[in-house]
C-alpha cells in the first residue's frame, strides 16, 4: 500500500526556533519536504506566538498557549522542532513545556486528552551528535501524559560540516519524515 493510499495522520510541527528561516526551518524542510504544504500538516512558529511564562496565579489565560494546545489535540502527531542552545532545548520550547503545568492543574481535560498522541523531536545544533540526555525532558513529558514518544532526528549544522555527508543527512531526514507518516 502506498503512503498516499493510507490514512494520512494530521501532523502538527511546533518550531521553537528564534528565527523563522534558520537551521531549524531548514531541517524541517529536509524532513517534511513537500508534505508540510499539505492540508494534513501544519507548522506553528512559537516566535510568532505569545506564550507567557508559567506562574502560580494563572495570570496568563489570554495568551496563545491554550489555542496551541487545542491544535495539538486536533492532531494525531505532534513534532517539536528546536535548535540546541547550551545543550538544551530553546527557551521558547522550555517556556511552552513549563506551561504544561496549566493542563495538570487548571485544564485537566486537555492533559488527559493527550493520551496516545504520537510525539517526535527534531533538533539541530553545532555538535556532530545530539547532546546526551537532550531527549529526556520530551520523553518524560510524553510518559507523564501517556503520549507515545516515537523518537528524534538530529541534524548537525556546525563546524563539523566537512566530515558530514550532506546528501546522506538529507536522505536520513526524508526517511525520518516518512516514518512519521507511517507510524
Amino acid at each position: 500500500m502506498t503512503l498516499l493510499a493510507r490514512h494520512m495522520p494530521k501532523v502538527l510541527i511546533i518550531n521553537a526556533s528564534a528565527r523563522h528561516d534558520g537551521e531549524t526551518a531548514r531541517t524541517i524542510d529536509y524532513i517534511f519536504g513537500a508534505m508540510k504544504d499539505k492540508k494534513n500538516t501544519s507548522i506553528i512558529n512559537l516566535y510568532e506566538k505569545d506564550v507567557r511564562h508559567y506562574n502560580y496565579d494563572n495570570h496568563h489565560q489570554d495568551d496563545d498557549f491554550l489555542p496551541i494546545m487545542d491544535q495539538i489535540l486536533q492532531s494525531d502527531v505532534v513534532v517539536f522542532a528546536t535548535p540546541v542552545y547550551w545543550y538544551s532545548m530553546s527557551g521558547r520550547l522550555k517556556t511552552f513545556f513549563d506551561r504544561f503545568s496549566d493542563i495538570i492543574m487548571e485544564h485537566k481535560t486537555i492533559g488527559r486528552a493527550l493520551k496516545d498522541k504520537k510525539c517526535y523531536l527534531i533538533a539541530n545544533g553545532y555538535d556532530i551528535n545530539m547532546p546526551e540526555d537532550f531527549q529526556k525532558p520530551i520523553q518524560s513529558t510524553c510518559q507523564y501524559f501517556q503520549m507515545a514518544y516515537k523518537g528524534a532526528f538530529y541534524y548537525s549544522v556546525g563546524q563539523h560540516q566537512a566530515v558530514i555527508d550532506e546528501n546522506e543527512c538529507r536522505k536520513n531526514a526524508a526517511e525520518f519524515g516518512k516514518q512519521i507518516y507511517q507510524d
